[in-house]
């Protein structure tokens, strides 16, 4: 949702393509740190899947209770922003 948000913004297509997934950002970010392609790709994609494992662990442990579902959802989103915006301006 966010990429489909972020193009609207910017009066771009969301239908199109574009470089500026945050897995693609990680992969930009860990080839700047001398990493190679495949290797940035692995890294790219466990360190995704470890904040979306953790969110998720989170979310069982909490199950019951809404407010901290609530919490945790907004929790997610703004990380999500936070590493997005710090991937751009390191990248750039």
């Amino acid at each position: 949702f966010f990429s489909i948000f972020r193009k609207l913004l910017f009066k771009n297509n969301p239908l199109k393509p574009d470089q500026e997934h945050l897995h693609q950002l990680l992969q930009q970010y860990f080839i700047k740190t001398k990493n190679s392609l495949s290797r940035s790709k692995i890294l790219s994609g466990l360190s995704i899947n470890c904040l979306i494992i953790f969110f998720n662990i989170l979310a069982i442990i909490f199950h019951n209770h809404k407010f901290y579902l609530i919490f945790n959802i907004f929790g997610f989103s703004l990380i999500y922003l936070f590493l997005y915006m710090i991937l751009k301006k390191r990248i750039n």
